[in-house]
Protein backbone atom coordinates (compact mmCIF):
# COMPACT_ATOMS: atom_id res chain seq x y z
CA UNK A 1 0.00 0.00 0.00
CA UNK A 2 1.47 3.33 -1.02
CA UNK A 3 1.46 6.15 1.49
CA UNK A 4 -0.67 9.08 0.34
CA UNK A 5 1.12 11.73 2.39
CA UNK A 6 4.83 12.58 2.60
CA UNK A 7 6.61 11.77 5.86
CA UNK A 8 3.93 9.33 6.96
CA UNK A 9 3.44 5.61 7.27
CA UNK A 10 1.17 2.81 8.40
CA UNK A 11 1.44 -0.04 10.91
CA UNK A 12 -0.86 -3.02 11.29
CA UNK A 13 -0.87 -6.39 12.99
CA UNK A 14 1.69 -8.75 11.45
CA UNK A 15 -0.44 -11.78 10.59
CA UNK A 16 2.61 -13.84 9.57
CA UNK A 17 4.40 -13.44 12.95
CA UNK A 18 5.16 -16.80 14.52
CA UNK A 19 4.36 -17.10 18.25
CA UNK A 20 7.40 -17.67 20.46
CA UNK A 21 9.82 -16.06 17.99
CA UNK A 22 11.36 -12.61 17.69
CA UNK A 23 9.12 -11.83 14.71
CA UNK A 24 7.63 -8.35 14.89
CA UNK A 25 3.99 -8.22 15.91
CA UNK A 26 3.44 -5.03 13.88
CA UNK A 27 4.54 -4.30 10.32
CA UNK A 28 4.05 -1.63 7.70
CA UNK A 29 5.73 0.95 5.52
CA UNK A 30 6.59 4.64 5.51
CA UNK A 31 7.74 7.34 3.13
CA UNK A 32 10.23 9.67 4.80
CA UNK A 33 11.72 12.49 2.72
CA UNK A 34 10.80 10.61 -0.46
CA UNK A 35 12.50 7.35 0.62
CA UNK A 36 10.40 4.21 1.12
CA UNK A 37 10.98 2.18 4.30
CA UNK A 38 9.66 -1.06 5.79
CA UNK A 39 8.63 -0.72 9.45
CA UNK A 40 8.73 -3.51 12.05
CA UNK A 41 7.26 -3.03 15.52
CA UNK A 42 7.40 -4.98 18.75
CA UNK A 43 5.13 -4.45 21.76
CA UNK A 44 7.33 -4.56 24.87
CA UNK A 45 6.89 -4.24 28.62
CA UNK A 46 8.34 -1.33 30.58
CA UNK A 47 9.94 -1.87 33.97
CA UNK A 48 7.04 -0.02 35.63
CA UNK A 49 4.50 -2.47 34.11
CA UNK A 50 3.40 -0.26 31.22
CA UNK A 51 3.84 -1.08 27.55
CA UNK A 52 5.61 0.59 24.63
CA UNK A 53 6.25 -0.10 20.95
CA UNK A 54 9.81 -0.47 19.69
CA UNK A 55 10.25 0.33 15.97
CA UNK A 56 12.85 -0.53 13.33
CA UNK A 57 13.08 1.02 9.86
CA UNK A 58 14.75 -0.54 6.80
CA UNK A 59 15.04 1.00 3.34
CA UNK A 60 12.97 -0.96 0.83
CA UNK A 61 15.83 -1.02 -1.69
CA UNK A 62 18.28 -2.71 0.74
CA UNK A 63 18.93 -6.43 0.22
CA UNK A 64 17.18 -8.83 2.55
CA UNK A 65 19.37 -10.00 5.43
CA UNK A 66 18.27 -13.61 5.06
CA UNK A 67 19.35 -13.68 1.40
CA UNK A 68 22.46 -15.72 0.79
CA UNK A 69 25.42 -13.68 -0.50
CA UNK A 70 26.64 -14.50 -3.99
CA UNK A 71 30.26 -15.57 -4.30
CA UNK A 72 31.42 -14.74 -7.83
CA UNK A 73 34.60 -16.87 -7.39
CA UNK A 74 32.82 -20.21 -7.10
CA UNK A 75 33.64 -22.43 -10.08
CA UNK A 76 31.47 -25.33 -11.23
Amino acid sequence: MANKFPNSGILSKNLSARPGTKDSNLSGSANIDGIEYWIAGWTKDRKDGGKFISLAFKKKDMPRQDAMPIDEDIRF
